[in-house]
């Protein structure tokens, strides 16, 4: 049965990537054109050209480097915010409301107000962290929400300092979902960060080299670098179960 589960594993992705890839080439066989969409062996070709060029290394780590701030201080505050939600039940309504707003807010309008006057890459950092905010508070929420009251409760009773609780009782309980966690949110602002910069017309970035693909009509490196985004995000996820697991058996 393991065995029989674990080829189904391996197999039924491999048999979805090669339905889209023939579906792919079909759709571009009958487009007959470059330009509207190239095969996918054009668009592997045009990768390995992005792929050699140093320019691209300096705007995608720039990417990188913009997404991993605003992924750390999004979850920071958003891990902030859940705690003070779950520990201060005054405060639990407005933190909720304020999140719900957020969510509901929508951010091509604050991206369109900040590309006026602020520095681009700013922008996508605003607009990628206005919605990983709410996101990353729910999912925080519901990880605390796991936590058995009865360790809060004795760690009032017996008047355990903040920190030890924080660093003791919450964190360890919590990590390794939140670590699974991280690399779901790490690979979503990404995508965020991309569109983002896109949207503000970011230099040195990899939003950048998407609108200039898409100024000169280059549709084959619009679609590499759509692939180096999707692979990238990908990792971000799979490293981030494999750290889970691994973490799980450490504390197991």
């Amino acid at each position: 049965m393991k065995k029989s589960r674990a080829l189904y594993n391996i197999l039924f992705p491999v048999l979805l990537l090669l339905a889209f890839v023939a579906l792919w080439w079909g759709l571009a066989v009958k487009a007959d054109s470059e330009y509207i969409l190239p095969t996918p062996a054009a668009t592997l070709e045009k990768l390995w050209e992005v792929l050699s060029d140093g320019a691209f290394y300096a705007a995608f780590g720039a990417t990188l480097g913009r997404c991993a701030i605003t992924f750390v201080l999004s979850f920071l505050a958003a891990f902030g915010f859940a705690l003070l939600a779950r520990n201060v039940p005054p405060a639990r309504t407005s933190v909720e409301g304020t999140m719900s707003v957020l969510r509901a807010f929508p951010t091509l309008v604050i991206a369109l107000w900040l590309v006026a006057f602020a520095p681009s890459r700013v922008v996508a950092c605003v607009v990628a962290g206005l919605v990983m905010l709410p996101t990353l508070f729910s999912e925080l929420s519901a990880l605390l929400g796991e936590i058995d009251p009865d360790l809060a409760e004795m760690a009032k009773l017996y008047r355990v300092p903040a920190k030890r609780v924080l660093f003791s009782f919450y964190i360890p309980v919590v990590l390794p979902s939140a670590v699974k966690l991280a690399g779901a949110g790490l690979a979503l602002t990404l995508k965020l960060m991309v569109a983002a910069e896109v949207l503000a017309q970011t230099a040195n970035s990899l939003g950048g080299l998407m609108n200039l693909a898409k100024t000169y009509l280059e549709t084959a490196e619009l679609l590499a670098l759509l692939l180096v985004t999707v692979a990238a995000g990908l990792l971000f996820e799979g490293a981030a179960k494999l750290i889970s697991r691994r973490i799980g058996r450490w504390k197991a």
